[in-house]
């Protein structure tokens, strides 16, 4: 195998192959030896007509136990004499398009004296001792028969036959024989049927028919006779108004019938009532819909108890994804706090036909235990045999947790309950609080409600409905002087106070709502770290102020279940936060060192290139850093100072190599690495990394267009990625650099040999180099050498070094001899 060299690529990244490549040769003959005896397919090798050698499975396809009665013969003794002279009329045309490869129909005569349709492949070979053939044949037995039948099958049914020519014909089909006169049209019995009409009472016309047809429909049912026939429509769907006055949906399923001289002559149409079909599936497409879109979480369970179905609002309250369920048994969610009793009870009386009510205690996916009100019942098929089993779960969990806070005011608590089951607990905190004051707001003697998040040093309104909301908004900051107050009062739980505006220690009175409020009423709730979360409601007038008091511990209640939900976004945006803070100090110090890692040619040793790392300074491991980079939009910023420092660096590289730099598909769609590369003195190599996803394939492939020619393209870690192969073809890169996790212990692993030699033979085919990556030992080195991989970088070759150090760079490594086999 060699690797072909494309104008347009340096010398300096040439790499023929050695005499060596010899080894390489006798294994792929080996190979194709190998597949062609082993092979399922029928096939023989030919020279001047003789048969050379044939593979096992055409001797069993010619039933012939004696291979020496097929090789050394001439092929044509076996084509069966009534297919010799279309066989012969082939072969002195010859191929006009001047391919090597040529296919044709033939029927072959098996030993036993069986005609075998078959197809041919014929492709020439140059062998060693001369040029030669290969013929892969495929039974087409079953394929004929299939068309008989279908043929047979046409002339038992008629169902609706019309001919639409400009002339009449004789049609033969199998052993009927019929004269089509222009425009006529037959209907059978079942046609009939459909219809509305009597067999026979049928006026026998094209335009007889129309008048069956819905007005809106007739040009769909009967398109323009002035088309040929092989422009007509094979599959409508029209409507038909029978003489009852009802209205049913024909599905019309046609064929074109040709004559002997393969001349379309008519239309053959089967005509199927799919009204009640159409109106089960729109009945089932509401209930699916409905069962879709429940706030219920919807399972369904085979007999054996293993999930079969899921719907979005079980994915939302158990945490499963349907892949993840979907298939396991339904146990994956039993908490344990039931007796085996307690199931057998329950699925006794669904299997019975009974529905069954009741709690049950669950355990999400996150192994949390959480209580669910469930209806079970049996299901059946349309024989009426028991099936599986239908569950529908709502979650009690938060219901329960209030009904213990809340037993001095019942009424308060069911409406809190039905409040918090309508928020989603995956909702941003701005959003899960927005719709906690909703619902608060939705309350009897209620005007006002909001929350506001108190830091130490700042705070700010999470959100506020209500009377006089538009004084201040979701996002409003918390005066100075009226956030320390707010603090050192929530530290004490929670109270309700007059609003006195004109109060020193209060503050703005519009810093939360206060234009006309009378009494607030606070509840503080935990957020993360040092900062306080507070839900508060207000009211305006006197005469319901007082009722703020009785509120109180519903509001404690519905404050602690809000600060819970919302906890976990705060402490996300916390931490994002204190990431991006340490990752812009990285950024703007350079702690980081940049290396440099040799790619060498794998058959002389000399170094074509250089990859460049980053070493950061806290020992964190790269890919944990620009991840947390991405996550706190730094990501770009982060890849140029590093390329910057490591472009700087790679002055002290040999000039003859070339640069190596890894760019995520974002940094290429910024747009920054046109300016960036423009300095660079040497040829550059960009690897795009197949672990990260690629939206705009269009943009990226305009981005590196725009680069320059001096520019190619690496796609890194192939075989291992997150598009699989897709980056490859997409992008068309002159490099492919194979994952380390397919390099190692390729040399004793045959599957990991497979599939890079397809790499390898996708490489030739498409003009592009192969680097094998992370090579540490010298046997995968003669591995990836026997499969001809050119280039190659690992700590067998030359360990990642400080682009900063002093010491020389070598322009070769000492490779190890390759084994002569």
């Amino acid at each position: 195998m060699t690797v072909r060299e494309s104008g347009h690529r340096s010398p300096a990244l040439a790499s023929p192959l050695p005499n060596d490549a010899e080894v390489a040769l006798h294994a792929s003959e080996a190979r194709f030896r190998a597949v062609f005896e082993q092979s399922a397919i029928p096939m023989t090798t030919q020279r001047d007509g003789m048969i050379l050698d044939a593979n096992e499975a055409i001797l069993t396809l010619l039933r012939c136990d004696d291979p020496t009665q097929l090789i050394g013969h001439p092929g044509v003794a076996r084509v069966a004499p009534h297919a010799i002279p279309a066989l012969m009329a082939m072969a002195t045309r010859g191929d006009p398009r001047g391919l090597a490869t040529t296919t044709f129909d033939t029927v072959i005569v098996a030993f036993d004296g069986t005609e075998i349709p078959v197809q041919v492949h014929r492709t020439s070979l140059v062998l060693p001792d001369g040029p030669a053939a290969i013929g892969v044949y495929i039974d087409l037995t079953e394929q004929k028969r299939a068309e008989a039948d279908r043929m047979q099958l046409v002339e038992d049914l008629r169902l609706s036959q019309h001919h639409l020519g400009e002339a009449q014909r004789i049609a033969h089909i199998g052993s009927w024989e019929q004269e089509f006169p222009t425009g006529t049209l037959w209907l059978s019995d079942e046609a009939c049927r459909i219809v509305g009409v009597e067999p026979g009472a049928f006026g026998g016309t094209v335009d007889a028919f129309l008048a069956f047809v819905h007005p809106d429909d007739r040009s769909i049912a009967a398109p323009d006779p002035a088309l040929p026939l092989e422009a007509i429509p094979l599959d409508i769907q029209y409507r038909l108004l029978r003489p009852d006055g009802s209205i049913r949906v024909i599905r019309d399923i046609g064929e074109i019938v040709r004559d002997r001289d393969g001349v379309a002559i008519t239309f053959v149409g089967t005509m199927q009532d799919i009204t009640e079909h159409l109106a089960a599936e729109a009945e089932l497409a509401r209930l699916a819909s409905a069962v879709e879109q429940t706030a219920d979480s919807i399972w369904m369970q085979d007999l054996e108890n293993v999930v079969s179905y899921v719907n979005p609002s079980f994915s939302r309250v158990y945490g499963y994804a349907p892949a993840e369920i979907v298939g396991h048994h339904a146990s994956i969610v039993d908490s344990g706090a039931h007796e085996p009793a307690f199931f057998a009870e329950l699925w006794a009386a669904a299997a019975a036909g009974k529905t069954w009510t009741g709690s049950i205690v669950n355990r999400r996916k996150d192994g949390t235990h959480f209580e669910v009100e469930a209806v079970i019942s049996g299901m059946s098929d349309s024989a009426g045999r028991h099936i599986g089993y239908m569950q529908s779960d709502r979650d009690v969990t938060r219901e329960r947790a209030l009904e213990s806070a809340l037993e001095r005011d019942a009424r308060e608590r069911e409406s809190i309950e039905s409040a918090l089951a309508r928020i989603d607990p995956e909702a941003p905190p701005e959003e899960i609080a927005s719709t906690a004051c909703s619902e608060i707001v939705s309350l009897t003697n209620v005007e006002s409600a909001f929350v506001v998040i108190l830091e130490p040093e700042t705070g700010w309104v999470l959100a506020v409905e209500g009377l006089n909301s538009e004084l201040v908004g979701a996002g409003g900051v918390i005066p100075d002087s009226r956030l320390r107050p707010l603090r050192d009062r929530a530290a004490g739980g929670p109270w309700v106070e007059v609003w006195r505006p004109s109060s020193p220690d209060l503050g703005s009175a519009e810093a939360i709502n206060g234009a006309g409020i009378h009494s607030v009423a606070y509840a503080p709730f935990a957020c993360p770290g040092d900062t306080v979360g507070l839900i508060g409601i207000a009211a305006y007038d006197p005469a319901t102020a007082a009722l703020l008091v009785e509120r109180l511990p519903a509001l404690v209640t519905f404050g602690s279940i809000v600060g819970t939900l919302i906890r976990p976004g705060l402490g996300v945006r916390r931490r994002v936060a204190a990431d991006r803070t340490a990752l812009q100090a990285v950024i703007d110090t350079s702690a980081f060192t940049p290396f440099f890692q040799p790619i060498v040619d794998l058959w002389d040793g000399s170094v074509v290139g250089h990859e460049a790392l980053t070493r950061f300074t806290d020992g964190r491991a790269p890919n944990v850093v620009f991840a947390d980079a991405a996550r706190a939009g730094l990501g770009i910023d982060l890849e140029i100072a590093c390329l910057k420092v490591s472009i700087a660096a790679s002055e002290r590289l040999p000039v003859s190599t070339f640069l190596s730099l890894n760019a995520s598909p974002e940094l290429v769609l910024s747009g920054h690495l046109a300016a960036l590369l423009a300095i660079v003195p040497r040829p550059i190599v960009l690897e795009i990394t197949e672990h990260v996803a690629i939206d705009d394939y269009k943009g990226l492939r305009r981005e590196l267009k725009e680069l320059g020619s001096t520019v190619r393209l690496a796609v890194d870690d192939a075989g291992a990625g997150y598009a699989s192969f897709r980056h490859i073809l997409e992008l068309d890169p002159d490099f492919v650099k194979i994952d380390i996790d397919l390099v190692r212990s390729v040399d004793s692993e045959p599957a990991r040999q497979a599939l890079i030699a397809g790499m390898g033979y996708f490489a030739v085919k498409r003009g592009l180099r192969l680097v094998a990556e992370g090579i540490e030992t010298s046997k995968e080195l003669d591995a990836l050498r026997a499969l001809a991989v050119p280039f190659g970088q690992g700590y067998l070759l030359g360990r990642p070094r400080d682009g900063l150090a002093s010491e020389s760079w070598p322009s070769r490594v000492d490779l190890p001899a390759f084994p002569q086999r």
